[in-house]
């Protein structure tokens, strides 16, 4: 066989993406460079998915590869994803004069193009990566072009030097030396050629309909991974986005981008961007690329919490929440309490709620114009892959989200736990009726349990008694959030604002929005919430409380201080809120979070 079918190359690209995911596991379990985050074979996995899912046989292998491409710039997360990414669009590029057959020259001369794409994507390239695999598979190929004319024959030549220079990897690089792996990165790369290469020997009718988009591949056990690495991370965000619209060539861009930290990958055509950085400053980061084009993706990994789960999971429970609940940074990285971040959506714009937003920008956004802010509840794909990562480290996990009356993400991580209930590791989604402060205090609560060592099912068992013993009591400083929000009539705000009246709000037993009194000022709302309080723990009594402010720190400190003095206890916290809670409350709004005994 000297030539290949556009039909048998698509399907030999979705065997090699088949066999990623199928080692998806143990690609995490050996990531160590360039960070030891665990994610290397979920990031891959990501793209192997995309290409799957979304690439399509088309009339031509010119076309076909550029939709295998554009699939996988999409789905590309990571480093090594990215750099996977911009090697098939590499390919892409060298094959886009293909026609309904291809070349074993051909097809040599397109990773020869390849090599030069990926190299070009990284801004220092680092040898013992995939990037040295890719290298050494299209030499390989170039060289034993002039042995054989059969296209299975010099693929099987060429994998036997990608597996030798596999092997090498883990003494090129220190951090692989020292852990004693392969580079994860390259070794996803070996497993994709593996397959691309079984199956040009293979019963091609009978390995089309296995590659069928209905396959449930049977994936490695899982691993529990533990590296016990000091990993000294420069750079907290691992830090990627989509775009389309460029103002400016790939390279002019990477050059505009350098500066804002390491690990610099700029990949893609002129039809879409992916780019990947690690950074201190992602707001900075997606700030500048607004400028450069339009961001239709956007993620920031926090490597620090990645790394502490990867190094030493410190429980058999993990614990999942959303970033509306307000909680103190300090206690979310104690207890490693994993947060999935929300999305802001403005106009044309994406945020990422608490990451590449704060609470200054949401409120003027929240002033602009006519159009208002919204939030927007996490995709499930990602979800999916969040769980999917922490079932490797857990035996149990609890997600706790924002009240579901309130938001759609309490059916996005129960329909995800749902389809990942068949792995070893149970998800138990709580609905919490509650968001911001008493969000927070519920999944403190549910920490402490955690660090107890309380049984699973006890801990579920006490949470659902906490939740209804949980409460919010927010004071409005003006209504004009509440109005744009929706939460009250354009008219009714109006009138209240005419008058000056200050509603207290709060969420009723079922986690719907509802008002807990009015007031006809911001001061007297608040000394309303504290005669409130001072009822509750003369009765029933106060288990815990917090007090949480958009944009009002001094007066939220002098209100906590009040409160501990009448209350005869202090806050267990003080925090900012989310700029999803400040776009819905308004600047200047203070609230209490409480759990009753």
């Amino acid at each position: 066989m000297n030539e290949i079918s556009n039909m048998i190359l698509y399907h030999a690209y979705r065997a090699g993406a088949h066999e990623v995911i199928r080692h998806r596991n143990q690609l995490n379990s050996i990531n160590v460079f360039p960070v030891a985050d665990g994610d290397t074979g979920s990031n891959l996995s990501s793209m192997m998915h995309s290409i799957l899912n979304e690439s399509k046989l088309e009339k031509d292998i010119g076309n076909t590869m550029r939709s295998i491409a554009d699939a996988a710039i999409i789905g590309a997360r990571g480093n090594s994803g990215i750099i996977f990414a911009q090697y098939l669009s590499g390919v892409s590029i060298g094959l886009e004069k293909g026609a309904g057959i291809i070349s074993i020259r051909h097809y040599v001369e397109a990773n020869k193009t390849a090599v030069d794409y990926a190299y070009d994507a990284v801004e220092m390239p680092t040898e013992g990566t995939m990037l040295t695999l890719i290298r050494v598979w299209s030499e390989a190929l170039y060289r034993f072009m002039k042995k054989t004319t059969d296209f299975g024959e010099l693929l099987s030549y060429a994998y036997g030097d990608i597996e030798e220079a596999l092997i090498k990897t883990q003494y090129q690089l220190a951090s692989l030396k020292k852990a004693a792996v392969v580079d994860a990165g390259a070794k996803g790369f070996v497993h994709f050629i593996d397959g691309f290469l079984q199956f040009l020997k293979g019963d091609h009718d009978t390995q089309i309909k296995y590659n069928s988009k209905d396959i449930v591949l049977e994936l490695e056990p899982l691993v529990k991974v533990k590296h016990h690495e000091n990993v000294d991370l420069t750079y907290r965000y691992c830090t990627e986005a989509m775009m389309t619209d460029l103002k400016r060539p790939l390279k002019e861009i990477k050059n505009d981008l350098h500066t804002f930290g390491n690990s610099l990958i700029v990949a893609g055509n002129e039809r879409k961007m992916r780019v990947h950085i690690h950074t201190n400053q992602p707001a900075d980061f997606f700030r500048e690329l607004r400028n450069i084009g339009q961001i239709t993706f956007q993620k920031v990994d926090d490597m620090v919490m990645q790394s502490s789960l990867v190094n030493e999971s410190k429980y058999k429970v993990g614990l999942v929440t959303d970033s509306i609940a307000d909680l103190p940074q300090t206690f979310i990285e104690k207890h490693q309490i994993q947060v999935i971040n929300l999305n802001i959506l403005h106009k044309e714009d994406i945020y990422i709620d608490r990451i590449t937003i704060d609470n200054t920008t949401a409120i003027r956004l929240l002033e602009e114009g006519e159009e208002r802010a919204t939030s927007s509840q996490p995709d499930r794909q990602t979800v999916i892959f969040q769980l999917q990562n922490l079932q490797a480290y857990y035996d149990e996990i609890i997600v706790i989200t924002v009240s579901k009356a309130l938001s759609g993400t309490y059916n996005v991580f129960q329909k995800a736990a749902t389809e990942l209930e068949n792995n070893p590791s149970k998800i138990t989604v709580i609905d919490s009726k509650q968001n911001s402060a008493a969000q927070g205090l519920l999944v403190m609560e549910c920490a402490k349990l955690i660090e107890q060592g309380v049984p699973y099912n006890k801990i579920i068992e006490t949470m659902q008694t906490l939740v209804e013993r949980s409460k919010i009591l927010v004071s409005v400083k003006n209504l004009n959030a509440m109005i744009m929000s929706g939460r009250l009539s354009t008219k009714g705000g109006k009138i209240a604002n005419l008058i000056n009246l200050k509603p207290i709000v709060t969420l009723d037993p079922k986690g719907e929005g509802g008002l807990g009194g009015f007031a006809f000022s911001h001061e007297a709302s608040l000394k309303k919430i504290k005669k409130k309080l001072i009822k509750i723990n003369g009765t029933v009594g106060l288990k815990a409380y917090c007090v949480v402010h958009a944009n009002n720190l001094e007066a939220a400190k002098a209100y906590a201080i009040e409160l501990e003095r009448v209350l005869e206890m202090a806050p267990v916290y003080l925090e900012d809120v989310s700029s999803i809670i400040a776009i819905g409350a308004g600047d200047g709004a203070i609230a209490v979070g409480y759990i009753t005994h």
